[in-house]
């Protein structure tokens, strides 16, 4: 399970850091233990951020991470993530890679001013054919499950060249503003 992106922020804003490194899940991990008395390992933390695959997560790590948070337990937090603590959240598109066809493009606007023109691959990864204001350069292949509004555009992994150059999240203030399927697959 990856966790949503409220946990996720909450995990990100108690860290002070943004969980892109190795390093910081390892100071994560230390930082659960010291909190809570318990240990979750570095690939399980990556796993419930999305940086390695997903598979099937345990209550008990569940519970640790709620309890790290000062929630009782996984239900109680799990409530809250999903009500945002008493915001109403609006109806978001959301865009999931594995059911997109190759060949199919994707225009994504992100804050701040940013555009993206991504083509599916037979791999279900994306070519970079156009970029527009940020750090994602034309050619590189995007690693992601999925794209939604309101969300920072979180890719995995960047490749450039041939080489794994690391993860990317753009948008982090504000989010993806829209996302369109602007042409079909061929």
């Amino acid at each position: 399970m990856i966790l949503n992106l409220y946990i996720q922020k909450m995990i990100y804003d108690k860290m002070g850091l943004t969980l892109n490194l190795s390093s910081q899940f390892e100071q994560l991990s230390d930082k659960i233990f010291e909190t809570t008395g318990k240990t979750l390992g570095v690939n399980t933390l990556k796993r419930l951020f999305g940086k390695l695959p997903d598979v099937n997560t345990s209550d008990t790590t569940l519970n640790i991470i709620a309890e790290f948070l000062g929630y009782q337990n996984w239900k109680t937090l799990k409530k809250i993530s999903e009500n945002g603590n008493s915001k109403i959240d609006g109806i978001h598109t959301t865009i999931y890679l594995k059911d997109m066809m190759a060949g199919q493009s994707i225009k994504v606007n992100y804050e701040p001013n940013r555009e993206l023109l991504l083509k599916v691959r037979e791999d279900k990864r994306c070519l970079v054919t156009s970029a527009k204001g940020c750090k994602i350069h034309k050619g590189d292949i995007l690693d992601l499950i999925d794209i939604v509004t309101d969300y920072p555009l979180t890719v995995h992994q960047v490749e450039r060249e041939g080489a794994f150059i690391g993860s990317y999240i753009g948008g982090i203030e504000g989010g993806v503003k829209r996302i369109e399927v602007v042409d079909s697959a061929r």
